[in-house]
């Protein structure tokens, strides 16, 4: 079989082996095709499905559509600035953009370019169509949604011979709680894609992520580290949501590279660093940390409160002190950013020198400024409350825009420390 496959060198001809050994010999295709495939073409046979089967590319009920975009509202709307990123990049391609929910309907689709006769994605590409395994056979969603691991599919890998004319590659996006939230998803049809689409799915799908944890760590700390400054930013940084007990709730795999930390670890074991001294990071300054692994790091943190809660929300919507307003935000509007230069700004204090070889006055200046630091998320809270109320003169309306808050919690502040 060695000798044989050597005349089959391109993807295309790996597939088409695979098939005629797989379909009509009965043969497991070990090498000619990945693992993934190979599994999936069998859940498909157990299935009873076969690979001439007809496609049928019909949406879902309208009531199970309508159904589908409300529970994803959350993940659409953490979506919209990368997936808008992402069309401006491959606006001069022919590819697709599709991202489905946890159950493989699609819930937005780039629109198809009338220049290309593209006819299957042309059905493929809806809001409402099921790209699940069974309801579509072996596809990228696909084996993504089965194995919550990026994945490419080409041509003849796909298990209904239909859809032998696509390639797609997809790559899943998780929520806080490392549950698959919805897949990433680009396909083309005809031709390749000319460029490294898993790198560039999987680039999207982190970033699209981030944006997803951020909006649910109510009451959590998100903190941001690289090895460059410059890099402070999804999705080279190493990203960690640390919740009220200082205990890791979730990390991003360019963090547990960093760190070889993993969830429910104390983060003070992973960093090195108290809780308090995490506390008093910016997160429009980055400052260096030097981890347990000796490598010395930039970073930052980003807080928010949280109108129903009163405790802190980890909602920075990129790296930096930069904030996007999405659809369905209280701000409204379409993609935009601003700077965040008010005082809702995390703790002003610094907890670590910058440079190694800072003065001993520096040094010292530093630690006083990390022991007086809050030592939890809400004593962080309660002294920026404070902090606005004077910086305002005691103006709750005035001290509430600050924050970026209603004046209900800051009612609420008063009222308890009265």
């Amino acid at each position: 079989m060695a000798q044989s496959q050597l005349f089959f060198g391109t993807p295309e001809q790996r597939a088409a082996l695979a098939r005629e050994r797989f379909f009509e010999s009965g043969e497991r295709p070990s090498g000619l095709v990945s693992e993934a495939v190979i599994q999936s073409w069998y859940r498909c046979v157990t299935s009873g499905r076969s690979a001439r089967e007809p496609l049928v590319l019909d949406a879902v009920s309208k009531l199970n559509i309508a159904a589908a975009l409300r529970t994803s509202q959350q993940l659409r709307e953490a979506s919209a600035p990368g997936l808008s990123r992402l069309e401006t990049v491959l606006a001069d391609t022919p590819c697709q953009i599709i991202l489905t929910n946890r159950d493989g309907i699609v819930v937005y689709a780039s629109r198809c370019r009338d220049t290309h006769e593209e006819l299957l994605m042309k059905g493929i590409a809806r809001v409402g169509v099921d790209l699940s395994e069974p309801a579509l056979g072996t596809t990228a969603p696909g084996i993504v949604m089965k194995t919550g691991q990026a994945c490419a599919v080409r041509w003849g890998e796909h298990f209904n011979e239909e859809i032998t004319n696509v390639r797609c590659t997809a790559a899943p996006i998780h929520d806080l709680d490392a549950q698959l939230a919805g897949v990433l998803n680009i396909s083309v049809e005809g031709r390749s894609f000319g460029f490294d689409a898993a790198t560039l799915i999987s680039t999207y799908a982190g970033m699209i992520e981030y944006h997803l944890v951020a909006r649910q760590s109510r009451g959590m700390l998100l903190l941001a580290f690289q090895v460059e400054p410059g890099l402070l930013s999804p999705p080279q940084a190493g990203l960690m949501v640390v919740d009220e007990k200082g205990h890791l709730k979730w990390l991003n795999e360019v963090a547990r590279r960093l760190t070889d930390g993993a969830i429910g670890q104390a983060v003070e074991s992973v960093l090195g660093w108290p809780m308090h001294t995490l506390c008093a990071l910016r997160e429009d300054q980055p400052k260096h940390l030097c981890l347990p692994n000796g490598l010395r790091v930039w970073a930052l943190a980003h807080w928010h409160p949280d109108d129903r809660t009163g405790t802190g929300r980890a909602v920075a919507d990129t790296v930096g002190g930069r904030t996007a307003s999405l659809p369905g935000d209280r701000t409204g509007g379409s993609v935009s950013h601003s700077t965040c230069k008010s005082s809702a700004d995390f703790v002003a204090t610094s907890a670590l020198p910058d440079d190694p070889a800072a003065s001993q006055s520096e040094q010292a200046e530093a630690e006083d400024a990390a022991n007086a630091a809050p030592s939890t998320l809400r004593a962080s809270r309660d002294e920026r409350i404070a902090r606005a109320l004077a910086e305002s003169g005691g103006n709750v309306a005035r001290a509430a825009r600050l924050l970026g808050v209603s004046r209900g919690l800051i009612y609420r502040h008063r009222k308890a420390a009265d």
